[in-house]
């Protein structure tokens, strides 16, 4: 049986080709292990900044936020494909960069 990529994965392939896209924005990728709360990703961008965006990425949800709010990205019966979720997540992930300070930042 062949396995189809996650939206967690699409994302952060989505990510990473960003980032590499635009070394300009600053970021960090922090692998977070917890047997309590599971295991997460979280990608930092300009950390600890007011231009503070960041993703954190777990099985079945992708957050995406900055220092204002955040928004939760999973399909919750909404019957979407993962690479549809992935891309709903970045094009978000995207315009937070956009708004917080880099223009340059393009799905």
């Amino acid at each position: 049986m062949a396995q189809t990529e996650t939206a967690e994965t699409i994302f952060e392939s989505l990510a990473r080709e960003l980032l590499a896209r635009n070394p300009s924005i600053k970021h960090e990728w922090r692998p977070i292990r917890s047997r309590w709360s599971g295991h997460r990703l979280d990608l930092m961008c300009n950390p600890e900044t007011a231009n503070e965006v960041w993703a954190t990425i777990r099985k079945a949800q992708i957050t995406i936020g900055d220092r204002d709010d955040h928004q939760d990205f999973e399909d919750f019966g909404r019957r979407l494909s993962e690479s549809d979720l992935a891309h709903e997540a970045f094009s978000h992930f995207v315009a937070l960069l956009r708004a917080r300070g880099h223009p340059e930042a393009a799905a």
